[in-house]
Parts: C-alpha cells; structure tokens; sequence
C-alpha cells in the first residue's frame, strides 16, 4: 500500500543524525528558500515530511520509537503542524504525484498523532484527510484511490477500538501510559529478597503481531499500540530515573529470522542487570496439508518456494519453517527475560522449565477462546494486552460500559495504583514465590504488569463464576496463591474489585451474559 509505514528497526545505529537535521531545518528562512531558491511550497512541505520521517535519516520520529524518548516525538509534531498550519502542500491538486505525496504526509501525521494521545485532534486531521481522498479519486480515478478508502476505514475501526470505553468529555483522557510510583516509595529493600544488588531495568522490548483479522492501521495493530505505550512512563521524572524507558522494536507480520535476528541482536545489547522483554500477539498455526499429493489446498497454504511467510505458533508436533515454539526462545533466556504472549494457543507455549536459572517470567492470555463480546479481534482486540495495559478501562468494557464519568475513573486509577503496590510488597515478602518475580516486581513497569494479572485473574474468576471451566490466564512459574482465595495477594485484589467496581458505578453487572452456560 501507498501509506505502508515501519516502525522495526534494531541493533547499533546512529540515532542522533535526523534530530540534527531537524534542528538545522528549523533554522532555515522559508521565505528565502521559496524565493531565492525557487522552491515551490509543496517541495518544501515535501523535503520537512521527509526528514521528519525518513529512516535513511533516523529521524525524529523513528529515535522516539525506538528510545521511548518523547520530546523527539514532540518535535515530529511540531514539524508535521507546521507543514499543515502553513499549507505546504496547498497546491498539489493538479498532479497525482503531488497529491499522493500529500495523503502520505497526512497518513504519516496521524501516526505521530496517535502516539501522543492527540485523538481529538486526529478526528480533525481525519475529516481533512477524507475530504482530500474523495478529491482524489474524483480527480484522477487511479487504482490507488480504493487503497487511500481503505486507510480510511482502518483510521475509523482504530480510534472507535481505542474509545470503546470513553472517560469525561475528551477521548484524549485515556492514557495506556504506566503512572506508577518507583520502587524507592514502595519501602523495597531489593538485596533483602533478591539476589541482585541494583534493581532490573528492560534494556530492549520486541512487539511482535501477527493477526490475519485484527484492529490496525497500517502496521501498528491496537495490542501493540496499547502495549508500546505501557512500556513509557508518564512521569516527568523519567529522565533522570533508573527506570529508564526501554528500546523498542515494533514488528509487523515477521518470518521466523527476522525475529531471531531481532532477538539476537538485542540480546547483544543486554546485560545482566537488564532484562529482555518480548510482547507476541499472534494467531494459532493452522494444519497445512502438503502439496503433490492432490489434497486441496487452501489459499494460505505455502509453496515449497515460499521462504519469508510470516511466523505462526506450532500447535502440533509437526514441523513447519515458519512456525515457533517455547523451544525457539530458549537460547534467549541466558539473560533475564519477560514473555507476555496473546495467543488462543498459549498453552503451547508457556515454558517448562528455567534452564539456565536467570529472571524468567511468562504471562499468557488463556487458551480457552473468549465470547465475542469479551474479544473480537477485528473490532475490539484483545481483552488480555487491554487489561495489562489498561485495568479499568478493561473492567468497565467487561462490565458493558461504554463511557466513564471522569473523576469516578481517575479516583479508580489512583485506588487501583494504591492497591497493586500494596500487593507488590505482599508479594516481595512471600517467600514461596519464584525469586524471578521478586526481581522482576522491583520494575516498575513489570510490576504493573504482575500486578494486573494477578487482577485479571480474580476478574475472571468474578465474571465467569457460574463456569465450570474459566477462561484463566496462565504465568510461569506459577503463583501458588491463585486458586487459594483466603490468600493475602488474592484478598487484597478482591477487595480492590468490589472497591473500584463501587466507584465506577458498576457494582452487579461483572458477570457472563451466560451465567447458567457451564462450558466443558
């Protein structure tokens, strides 16, 4: 497509080189290059998308993606504001060419604007970006105008996703970002119950998705969205935390070696007081039947020439050069690593031992497919990242809510924050949880995550009360406390339930639509 954007990228690059650029374009008068130069606005517009956006310039925008660093990402925005305030690209509508620069410079603001949360102002961005394509394909009827329609319906399928559950007056409210305290306010002493003597920071994070139907708009799918955000802290302190946000690399349909390569390299960059942290949501791998033999085939089923298919899982015991199992990851868990893994296959993959003995934590969604309602992957994405990445707002879509009086949500959050780091410390003293989640409690960010699957669970548990099978997420190792309900952690996050669901006002309604269903 026309509006294809990347967002992958890892190993040692010099990351410095686009921001250069990109001050050094500040500096230039317009009005000189327009008429000393002879540049027309457009090429001028033309040259700012470019530099803003240009991974042969690791620019801006693509340091703040990989670094999490968001002032270079402010700075995308200024200048892509500028290109529109000023109308660079005005006069584009008697060439195609031009035109089409035009809604890639828009397609590629949206971005930009997504990632900073500035959802009110995509609306604005998106109408304008409606009008131009109808021009366009009344203009010129090229076979791309079907393609540019179709950017527009996945931009409206994201942002209705993204606001399924809206907070006050403004979609802006909603933030995936983690607003946790460090450990330092938790009163943890980190050589007391773990082996280390600094706390653990995640060096690299790899977010990996591959969906045939899923909520996205060109390569960013909503969970990785979701989850690229959580992995940033909104506190102002960040800059000088030891809590130092984490590299990313965002990955988008990958064959099984680019991601070895990805893994590979980024380990490279990890040490031993750093973790590496992989985020998969991906689809089961479907039984193909081999060619030659006269079965029918279908559409999806690879030729013996096809070497670059994206990666599945392997949810049997054949062997397929694009598919993955825990034994693949194996060799990476040398280091401290932290696996979160959204599949309907997950059982699959949830590791059977600690082989070399470093930090090894897995979260998985279950392996019992949800109701429709709970998760839909082409309309809502799925209910586990939603609820790592966004507690409340998961609760309130589990409860059927679809708007939040903002103050009753904010108090929820702050409740919900109290709560968790109060089951945190809980957690550093049980002496009978794996030392794997002790070391990784002391990151904030991983904390959060432990915390609200522990969450999760009891929610589960609430919700499909009357099953006689629930859909539970499942953890290696395991946390002995799960199924005991007279347990600390288990007692304090049931507490926290009826709490929050008192301040949301949804008391009574987290529950199956199917309380007297007991699926087997």
């Amino acid at each position: 497509m026309k509006y294809d954007l990347t967002f992958g990228s890892y190993g040692n690059f010099n990351w410095s080189t686009g921001s250069n650029k990109i001050r050094s374009l500040n500096l230039i008068d317009r009005e000189a290059l327009e008429k000393s130069r002879g540049l027309q606005r457009w090429e001028i517009g033309d040259i700012a998308a470019k530099i803003v956006f240009s991974n042969k310039l690791q620019s801006s925008y693509g340091y703040s993606l990989r670094t999490s660093d968001t002032r270079y990402l402010n700075e995308s925005f200024v200048f892509y504001e500028a290109i529109r305030s000023r109308s660079y690209f005005k006069d584009t509508s008697s060439s195609a060419v031009l035109f089409n620069k035009k809604l890639r410079y828009f397609a590629r603001f949206l971005v930009v604007l997504l990632f900073q949360n500035k959802r009110e102002f995509a609306e604005v961005v998106i109408k304008e970006l409606r009008e131009l394509v109808n021009a366009y394909t009344n203009s010129f009827n090229l076979p791309d105008a079907n393609e540019w329609q179709l950017v527009l319906i996945e931009l409206d399928t994201f942002l209705k996703a993204d606001v399924i559950v809206s907070v006050g007056p403004s979609p802006d409210l909603i933030n995936y970002r983690t607003s946790l305290p460090d450990s330092n306010s938790l009163n943890l002493d980190a050589t007391k119950n773990s082996p280390r003597s600094s706390f653990i920071t995640i060096a690299e994070s790899i977010l990996v998705s591959n969906r045939r139907r899923h909520v996205k708009f060109s390569e960013l799918s909503l969970d990785m969205f979701r989850i690229m955000q959580s992995l940033e802290r909104t506190s102002d302190r960040t800059a000088g935390s030891r809590f130092k946000n984490a590299h990313k690399t965002m990955l988008h349909r990958p064959t099984f070696s680019e991601i070895l390569f990805a893994l590979s390299s980024c380990l490279q960059e990890t040490d031993f007081q750093q973790c590496l942290l992989l985020y998969i949501t991906v689809d089961d791998m479907f039984v193909r039947k081999a060619r030659g033999n006269g079965a029918p085939v279908s559409p999806s089923t690879p030729t013996a020439s096809d070497i670059s298919l994206p990666l599945s899982l392997l949810t049997d015991q054949r062997s397929d050069i694009n598919s993955w199992s825990w034994d693949d990851i194996v060799p990476f868990t040398r280091k401290p690593f932290f696996l979160i893994i959204e599949t309907e296959s997950s059982s699959t993959f949830i590791p059977r031992k600690n082989k070399f003995g470093q930090p090894l934590v897995c979260l998985s969604s279950s392996s019992i497919s949800l109701p429709l309602n709970l998760q839909n992957q082409s309309r809502t994405g799925s209910l586990f990242t939603f609820f790592l990445t966004a507690p409340m707002l998961a609760l309130a879509f589990m409860c059927g809510a679809s708007t939040l009086d903002h103050d009753a949500y904010s108090k929820a959050v702050d409740t919900t924050n109290v709560a968790l780091n109060e089951l945190a410390v809980c957690l550093m003293s049980d002496s009978k949880i794996d030392v794997s989640y002790r070391t990784f409690l002391e990151n904030v960010i991983l904390r959060a995550y432990i915390t609200r699957f522990i969450l999760f669970h009891a929610v589960i548990n609430r919700y499909f009360k009357n099953y006689t099978q629930k859909p539970y997420p499942t953890c290696f190792p395991e946390m002995h406390f799960l199924e005991n309900p007279d347990s600390q952690p288990m007692v304090i996050v049931r507490e926290l339930l009826e709490n929050v669901l008192t301040m949301l006002n949804l008391t009574g309604r987290l529950a199956s639509h199917h309380d007297n269903v007991n699926n087997t």
